[in-house]
């Protein structure tokens, strides 16, 4: 039996709700306790201490402590709190006086029994559902006070009693409320060392705390049982006088002989009533202990599991258990000892959820001992990497797992000097080695890259950089003297690319047309090799290194030294006056992910490497891969998983010239890898793309399907819209007159479509002055072109002439073509007309056009215009009853005559000359041809048209 509890506390019957377990204390009760002070009095307090538990209730949290009278028995019960509030072992201990008896008496001794009699006290103790049953003991009164009712005031007792219950337990404890009276306890608990491996040692400690109000003398500690001699106290600082409230330890190791319970009895011996306190020292030892470190790391079609031996004695070897149910693993591969990886290659990892636990065999008796399970579930990617390997700091070729992020296994041995490059379908690795003369290119299927092959040794060639084509079996490589070089690993020939002589670092252009190479010239440019032999520096690009080109096949990545740094630069692949930079820092290599939507970037880091993700829209940086070793390069593998992903963004309408835009975009393969067709209205397919397909087509609706293959998979996607290919028509409205008067004037127009329906309109304007030589260009003002009006104001100058004309467009993007010019012009006013003789007056008024008249009565009377063009011209005059006549004369030649009689009198009357055959050049001429009648004029138009 054990026991364990505490509690201090203010007044009668307060209850503090706190817990504690039947013989073990909560960790969180004995940190509270561990922190408790000496307790001064005056003193609440019930302890209770056994054979192999002591527990002391008070008023201190997470304890607590009451005492009340119930009839002639006065009880107190102790309990603690575990830190959620659920109160754990209720604690009673109920003492009364013999039967005859009212009261206890101080300074007197009982013996007690479960129920008492005439010359026994009763004693009774419970803890929750465990009750002492039938006891024998005593309880001694040191001191106790009663108040007016029969409750006591102040009580001092101790109690000892054997309880009969097959075990015999001996309990002993103190009673103290709101007493004076010292009191003696002590707190020790069990050590409990867990499982341990034979021969390995464990350090423990053991802790001895008084929690009474009286020094205790610690005089021995020592070690006992039948396994007392894998058990050692190394040292102690309890031999002395432990003060109330004080702790001491005894520190221990265990080191196990044999498996099994190696438990045995730590012994502490005091000066307390009980003399002893003796706690178990718990131990349970295996034969092996559990590998350490498990970790499993996914690649592309295998998983690598690595462990560390576990302490203690070395087991005769591990079996690796796998299966798809945790609680029904089955044992899959025994390895010897001393190992701590194993790759499991099996074909099914692929698209199978494993689960994997590596189990230690100990050599000899005990049972085996498991790691932690680890679920593996598939992987579709992976890094290829170049990297300090485990055992020396050579390159070598290694495999990162972006699930993990951190792990990186070896999958070479060979130094490594050129980054890897893989096949299209990223089932092939190229790489190099060596360099100069000793240069060599190096294949390796990606799944066994630990199986290369010397591709140049074969076939009695050196070079460096391998870059795989994307179209087809054949390597880009450059020679030890700088020649670039096309390798076909088809027929193993080699042939020449001409047209730079420097090069290094190829990066293929998507589509298989050419590569862009690094010119080996200090400060030179990258440039862009064609197949043919035609080179191209790419400008903004000076300097630049280990060139990638996007997927996409529309910009460049590169790294370009900066400020003693590198620096990751783009440009469009046509090139820019200057780059973009994205990223600063030790960057030493760059490539794309497959589908061109981010930059891989490997780069030095605290304490190691790490390879990141660069967004070219924005430098958004995602880290993906970091590693405690130096990385050099990195390119991402990806299982061809899906088909190409086709995306088509044309609109539901077109003219008769269609052009439909689309992306393909593959998991593993560049899009100039791929295979694209198109197919309108069901004809045969065609090679299209790979961006965008352009074709004539008829009115109606039309299906374009657009096939694209990576050579394991195909997608099509249909698109379906309907082509307008009759454009609009378009017509001017307004002004309805030829000659406007006002300053302004409200331009109309009109049009039709047969088809899809007229979207907007395009307006456009000339002019001319009567004294210019020739019309204006068009003008085309912005708020008129694609607008969706069919009337606008137009300000008018004088003496000018204007031409409009409008056209349609169709909501397809058929556009029509101009129509017909309305034209109209704004008169000059009489005050631009120069009397060339006498007898004319000049006037006011609000009912002539401008507000002035010229008038005369004289025969031969003239107004001129000098440097007049016109081909028709209109005079604005007043008629009346005995009005005149005129004649317009343009340099040598009469246009006509015009009368100004009319019965009733009229103002800004619009009189029209003869039509001219073609626009005469010269003075304009007025002239009055009647005496002594009134010739009123307004003002004078001059067209061209």
């Amino acid at each position: 039996m054990r026991l364990r509890g505490a509690i201090r506390g203010g007044s009668a019957g307060t209850v503090l709700l706190l817990a504690v377990g039947w013989g073990v204390l909560p960790a969180s009760v004995g940190a509270t306790a561990a922190a408790a002070a000496a307790p001064a009095p005056p003193y609440d307090v019930l302890t209770l201490d056994g054979e192999r538990s002591s527990t002391t209730f008070t008023h201190e949290a997470p304890t607590g402590v009451s005492l009340w009278q119930d009839g002639r028995t006065v009880r107190v019960a102790g309990w603690a709190t575990y830190p959620n509030g659920t109160v754990r072992q209720q604690v009673d201990v109920a003492v009364a006086p013999p039967i005859l008896e009212d009261r206890l008496v101080a300074g007197r001794s009982y013996d007690a029994s479960r129920f008492g009699d005439e010359t026994h006290g009763s004693l009774y103790l419970s803890v929750d559902s465990w009750a002492c049953g039938q006891s024998g003991g005593s309880f001694t009164v040191r001191d106790v006070a009663y108040g007016e009712t029969a409750e006591p005031t102040a009580l001092a007792l101790s109690y000892d009693f054997h309880c009969l219950d097959g075990a015999g337990t001996h309990v002993l404890g103190e009673i103290r409320w709101r007493s004076e009276v010292p009191y003696p306890a002590v707190e020790v608990a069990d050590v409990a060392a867990g499982t341990v491996t034979v021969e390995q040692t464990v350090d423990q400690v053991a802790t001895y705390r008084n929690t009474g109000s009286e020094p205790v003398t610690v005089a021995g500690v020592s070690v006992g049982g039948s396994n007392a001699a894998d058990w050692r106290i190394t040292s102690t600082d309890c031999i002395r006088v432990v003060a109330p409230g004080e702790l001491c330890t005894a520190a221990l190791s265990v080191t196990p002989t044999e498996v099994g319970d190696r438990s045995a009895t730590l012994t502490f011996t005091d000066d307390t009533p009980r003399g002893t306190h003796a706690r178990r020292l718990v131990v349970d030892a295996a034969g092996v202990s559990a590998p350490a470190d498990f970790r499993a790391v996914p690649l592309l079609g295998r998983t690598v599991l690595a462990w560390a031996p576990g302490p203690g004695r070395a087991p005769a070897g591990y079996l690796v258990r796998r299966g798809t149910d945790r609680f029904a693993l089955y044992a899959y591969k025994q390895l010897p000892s001393g190992s701590t990886t194993w790759t499991d290659d099996d074909w099914s990892v692929a698209w199978t959820t494993y689960i994997y636990t590596v189990e230690a065999i100990p050599d000899g008796a005990g049972q085996d001992a498991a790691t932690n399970q680890i679920a593996v579930p598939p992987t579709d990617r992976e890094l290829v990497m170049v990297g300090a390997g485990e055992l020396d700091a050579r390159p070598v070729l290694r495999a990162g797992s972006l699930v993990t992020g951190t792990s990186v296994v070896d999958d070479g041995s060979a130094a490594v000097t050129s980054p890897p490059s893989l096949s299209p379908a990223g089932t092939e690795l190229a790489y190099g080695t060596g360099s100069g003369a000793s240069a060599e290119v190096w294949l390796a299927l990606t799944r066994s890259p630990t199986q290369p092959s010397c591709e140049s040794c074969i076939s009695g060639f050196h070079a460096t950089d391998p870059a795989w084509s994307p179209r087809s079996r054949e390597l880009a490589l450059v020679s030890p003297t700088g020649t670039l070089l096309r390798y076909d690993l088809t027929t193993r020939t080699v042939s020449t690319v001409t047209g730079i002589t420097r090069a290094a670092q190829p990066s293929w252009l998507p589509d298989g047309s050419g590569l862009v190479v690094v010119d080996t010239a200090a400060g030179a440019p990258l440039r862009r090799v064609a197949l043919t032999g035609a080179s191209a520096a790419i400008t903004g690009t000076a300097g630049g290194r280990r060139p990638a080109v996007s997927p996409r096949l529309d910009r460049l990545a590169f790294l370009l030294p900066w400020e003693g740094q590198q620096a990751l630069a783009m440009v469009p692949l046509a090139g820019a006056a200057s780059p973009q930079l994205l990223l600063t820092g030790d960057l030493r290599h760059v490539a794309w992910t497959g589908d061109g939507s981010a930059v891989l970037v490997t780069r030095g880091a605290d304490a190691g490497s790490e390879v990141v993700t660069v967004d070219p829209s924005n430098g958004f940086v995602t880290p993906l891969f970091r590693s405690t070793t130096r990385l050099e390069s990195a390119v991402l593998r990806k299982a061809d998983t899906q088909a190409p992903q086709i995306t088509i963004s044309a609109p539901a309408l077109t003219s008769g010239r269609a052009t439909i835009p689309f992306t393909v975009v593959d998991d593993t393969m560049p899009v100039g890898a791929l295979t694209i067709t198109c197919s309108l209205d069901g004809a045969a397919p065609t090679a299209c793309g790979p961006t965008s397909w352009s074709g004539t087509v008829a009115t109606g609706t039309r299906t374009l399907a657009v096939t694209a293959s990576d050579g394991y998979r195909s997608a099509v996607r249909k698109m379906t819209w309907y082509a307008d290919a009759t454009a609009p028509t378009a017509r001017m409205t307004a002004p309805p007159a030829a000659t406007v008067l006002a300053s302004s004037v409200t331009i109309g127009w009109a049009g039709g479509d047969t088809g899809s329906g007229v979207a907007s309109y395009d307006v456009r304007f000339r002019w001319v002055s009567d004294r210019s030589t020739g019309w204006s260009a068009y003008s085309y003002p912005a708020a008129w072109q694609r607008t969706t009006r069919t009337a606008q104001l137009m300000y008018l100058r004088e003496g000018t002439e204007y031409c409009v004309s409008v056209r349609a467009r169709d909501k397809a993007g058929n556009v029509g073509a101009w129509s017909a010019a309305r034209c109209f012009a704004r008169p000059l006013d009489d005050r631009s007309l120069a009397a060339a003789t006498s007898g004319w007056t000049r006037g006011t008024s609000s009912a002539h056009y401008a507000g002035t008249w010229t008038g005369t009565r004289a025969y031969g009377a003239r107004l001129v215009r000098t440097s007049a063009h016109a081909k028709r011209v209109v005079l604005v005059v007043t008629t009346c009853s005995t009005c005149g006549k005129v004649e317009v004369w343009i340099g040598s030649t009469k246009i006509g005559t015009v009368s100004t009689y009319s019965s009733t009198t009229h103002y800004r009357a619009q009189r029209t000359l003869p039509v001219q055959s073609y626009v005469r050049a010269g003075t304009l001429t007025v002239k009055s041809v009647t005496s002594r009648r009134p010739l009123y004029v307004d003002a004078v138009v001059l067209r061209r048209t």
